[in-house]
């Protein structure tokens, strides 16, 4: 047998759901998985291989498949947004969402959503905080090149991630790193859109910020305290200038970098210390261009 525990309302009361060991589903596009081992259990979600079926029956290999743990209605309305912003998006430096559903679990058959995704093994912050070291400058600047380049297809559908960290830069695995991913679509929303009103904006009930307090751009921290406040692609930039120096130095900035951390002796600093710009006119302007500014970088090292 198989579980996952839930919290099923805002009082904190749990429950835990029983399932038979390789429990098969099938998601909104007509693919078929049948679980296997569990892999993580998050802040949010529990996690488990599983093997993916096409509609035609051709087997695809192995992916992950999701399950919300915490039912209150916020995080309800941000994983049926993640579904929602993903089955807009094609990259192979985003997650994939192979089907999506719900299921009724244990004794007291509790409806529970779930979302089948790329597999993958190693999200950046946990790594950082596992080996106590930043990573080498090629590889940190390599990884946001992917990241840049997964960001311009979002900012091309006019979609803003604004959550971006560390955290949601996933490795397939440790020896492959050129194969990276970003993950966690469900703050996301796009240019123009008003989400103010919607569950999977509202941060005070949950005593959180709406995105990541740490790698929260000026206008982010200005729209947690008036939602008129507007936020555009850029915000995505600044959150990009954040994730580089983190990766470089294994340190959060806080205002102005300090140049003598920068292990490139400069390059780094300057990309970083333009991004993090608090007027967003005066950041490097699209994630393509930024792209372009960190692949010249990495022609010199």
């Amino acid at each position: 047998m198989s579980f996952i525990i839930v919290r099923i309302d805002p009082s904190g009361t749990t429950k835990k759901l029983s399932f038979a060991y390789g429990l098969e589903l099938e998601g909104s596009t007509g693919h078929r998985f049948k679980l296997g081992k569990h892999i993580r259990t998050g802040g949010n979600g529990v996690v488990f291989e599983a093997e993916c079926t096409a509609p035609d029956g051709t087997e695809e290999g192995l992916c992950a498949v999701k399950f919300l743990k915490e039912l209150d209605d916020v995080r309800q309305d941000r994983f049926a947004n993640e579904i929602r912003i993903l089955n807009d998006l094609s990259h192979p430096n985003i997650v994939k969402c192979f089907g999506s559903g719900r299921v009724r679990l244990g004794e007291e058959n509790i409806d529970v959503p779930w979302m089948a995704m790329s597999l993958g093994d190693v999200n950046l912050r946990q790594y950082l905080d596992e080996h106590k070291a930043p990573l080498d400058a090629i590889t940190a600047i390599n990884t946001c090149i992917k990241v840049c380049n997964a960001i311009a297809h979002l900012h091309d559908k006019s979609i803003i991630h604004r959550d971006l960290k560390p955290a949601n830069v996933i490795w397939l695995t440790d020896e492959d790193r050129d194969n990276i991913f970003l993950v966690d679509f469900g703050i996301a929303k796009y240019v123009g859109e008003d989400v103010s009103a919607r569950r999977m904006d509202d941060f005070t009930s949950l005593h959180q910020f709406v995105g990541p307090a740490n790698f929260a751009s000026p206008e982010l921290l200005a729209y947690s305290r008036d939602k008129s406040h507007p936020v555009d692609t850029r915000s995505d930039l600044f959150q990009i200038g954040l994730l580089l120096w983190f990766l470089a130095t294994n340190r959060i900035a806080a205002g102005i970098p300090s140049r003598r951390l920068d292990p490139t002796n400069g390059p780094i600093f300057e990309i970083a210390t333009q991004l993090l710009a608090m007027d967003p006119d005066d950041r490097i302007p699209t994630a393509g261009d930024l792209s372009k500014r960190l692949s010249e970088i990495v022609a010199t090292l």
